[in-house]
């Protein structure tokens, strides 16, 4: 058990405990008679605010021109132990508190220390791991093959090792006649430069030993690929391009807000989901009504600069989901997610156009659709449109508009994040 630490306290750290008093306040301890130019004025303010001549009795009101008597003068002392016990107890648990942390400052050093001067393999080597991975089928070859066959291949590079697990379905272990990485981009035919381990029961595993900086920029820079050669298809039967793993995390961070089911939406630029300031299409009410985003996702997938739209379950306050992104990434590709706010009448979050690389992240907007005047809701917010059976000073009064206004707005009641999205 640690023994007590018993501290001197010196008259600079006593000063820097003394609080600030008004003169108003101390003339109403003091009795009034309490001037400034009283040379006990400081001490007696300071005795004022740590509760030394303050309380019930006679120690709370007695002056300069009074006298105490012993009453007085050991119910301050008591007074003024209990303060400094405090005090003390306080300064105590800060100093074992930074003790603690740094025996474990000293203690992350001396294991940062390990190795240094010592024979190789004996301290732990730090290397970064970055997972790619790939989807193989028959239309990604050139020329395409029509096969029922698919795969996908995990892959994890550290240092310049490449570790792989490339799995098959369609296709018989015989029928594979070899497998290899690919040098190569998109809808290009480029050489083999490293075979992958023979297939069993659908499963090829390995480990490519040192790669050339060469061969790392190439698969950093999605310019490799893997083939899959069979005695039917001997230039390859199913092909998928290698691309850095890229996970989308979205995160519902309100207190009470439950997100309905809705929509993951993997765009160019010139395509999104503001529809701030103008009327909120057709489709659109459905999903900022009563969560049904089946519409709009059918609205999305018919504008062509729209490469994919995915259904997302709801998320109850706290909840969170990871989707890996297997569209192929470039610089003009961004990702938009909208859900209902379920406790609005036609509120909905959404993340707009999010740069689809790794480390970007954005809040959520919250939207007022504009769909409908909103009555009061579950959560206690009313809206963006004013209520039909308030007058416009009413409406006014709970901050809403007092003219109606079909425009989709941002939401004046739900302002605070309900949603963030990360991309890793």
């Amino acid at each position: 058990m640690k023994s007590k630490k018993f501290l001197a306290v010196s008259a600079s750290i006593l000063g820097a405990l003394v609080l600030t008093v008004t003169a108003a306040q101390a003339a109403v301890v003091f009795g009034g008679d309490l001037k400034e130019s009283d040379w006990w004025y400081d001490s007696a303010l300071w005795a004022n605010s740590i509760g030394v001549v303050e309380g019930e009795g006679e120690t709370g009101d007695f002056n300069g021109a009074g006298q105490a008597n012993r009453a007085h003068v050991v119910t301050m002392l008591m007074r003024y132990h209990e303060y400094m016990d405090v005090r003390l107890n306080g300064m105590q648990a800060q100093m074992d508190a930074m003790e603690a942390r740094i025996l474990e400052l000293e203690g992350m050093m001396a294991g940062e220390g390990e190795g240094e001067g010592e024979g190789e393999g004996e301290g732990e080597e730090m290397t970064e791991e970055v997972e790619y991975h790939a989807m193989l089928d028959g239309a990604q070859e050139v020329p395409a093959v029509e096969t029922d066959a698919m795969g996908m291949a995990e892959m994890t590079l550290k240092g310049s090792d490449l570790m792989y697990t490339v799995t098959v379905e369609g296709l018989e272990d015989a029928d594979i006649t070899a497998a290899h990485l690919h040098m190569g981009a998109e809808g290009e035919n480029g050489d083999p430069v490293h075979t992958l381990a023979d297939f069993v029961d659908g499963v090829s595993e390995g480990t490519w030993e040192g790669m050339t900086d060469e061969e790392m920029k190439a698969l950093m820079d999605g310019m490799m690929y893997v083939n899959v050669h069979t005695e039917a298809n001997p230039d390859g039967e199913i092909r998928g391009q290698v691309m850095a793993k890229l996970v989308l995390t979205l995160e519902n961070v309100s207190e009470d807000q439950t997100l309905s089911p809705g929509l993951l939406v993997v765009h160019s630029a010139d395509a999104s989901l503001d529809f701030e300031g103008s009327n909120a299409p057709d489709a659109l009410e459905p999903l900022a009504e009563w969560g049904d985003p089946a519409e709009l996702k059918t609205l999305l997938e018919a504008d062509e600069n729209v490469m994919a739209v995915y259904d997302i379950a709801a998320m109850e306050p706290g909840a969170s989901m990871e989707m890996v992104m297997d569209e192929m990434m470039s610089e003009d590709m961004y990702v938009s997610v909208i859900a209902m706010a379920v406790g609005s009448n036609d509120g909905y979050a959404l993340v707009d156009s999010m740069m689809l690389k790794s480390g970007e992240m954005m809040d959520a907007m919250n939207y007022d659709a504009g769909t409908e005047e909103n009555e009061a809701l579950n959560s206690g917010f009313e809206g963006g449109q004013p209520d039909g059976t308030k007058t416009a000073e009413e409406n006014m009064n709970a901050g809403v508009p007092s003219e109606p206004q079909q425009n989709v707005m941002e939401h004046p009641q739900l302002d605070m994040v309900l949603l963030k999205a990360m991309l890793n």
